[in-house]
């Protein structure tokens, strides 16, 4: 009875579907990507989209907030 001490990460689930959209590839692999069990450079550029959607949303999110 083992408990698994791996952080779980929580990714957003609409920028990842949009990525799959875009790019043409399976949820399963985008969520690969930003976990770091595929090492490419295709790779990275999700990854690197991934973070700037996020921070953008997250940004919007905050902005919208404040008023």
């Amino acid at each position: 009875m083992n408990k698994s001490k791996e952080k779980r990460n929580k990714y957003n689930h609409q920028v990842i579907n949009e990525l799959a959209l875009k790019h043409g590839i399976t949820i399963r692999y985008v969520r690969m990507c930003l976990c770091g069990d595929r090492k490419s450079l295709f790779s990275d550029k999700i990854m690197n989209e991934y973070k700037a959607i996020d921070h953008k949303l997250k940004e919007t999110l905050t902005h919208a907030l404040n008023q």
